[in-house]
């Protein structure tokens, strides 16, 4: 999320919230969705996903850095 610029809250839960700017969260949402990535729209501009496997919070950033 640094390496992107994107803020978020640090957490020890199994999930990272995180916001996007003003208007792309449903759109991130969305497309993040037609790739088969999973997450949470919070409504606003802000995201959760899941702590995943190493293979599926990688497959998640790479999907995630495709759709922004």
């Amino acid at each position: 999320f640094n390496k992107m610029g994107i803020h978020f809250l640090p957490t020890e839960a199994n999930f990272i919230y995180f916001d996007l700017p003003k208007g792309q969260a449903k759109t991130t949402y969305d497309r993040l969705l037609s790739k088969g990535v999973i997450v949470r729209h919070l409504g606003g501009d802000s995201l959760r996903v899941t702590i995943g496997t190493r293979l599926e919070n990688q497959s998640f950033i790479r999907a995630l850095s495709e759709v922004l």
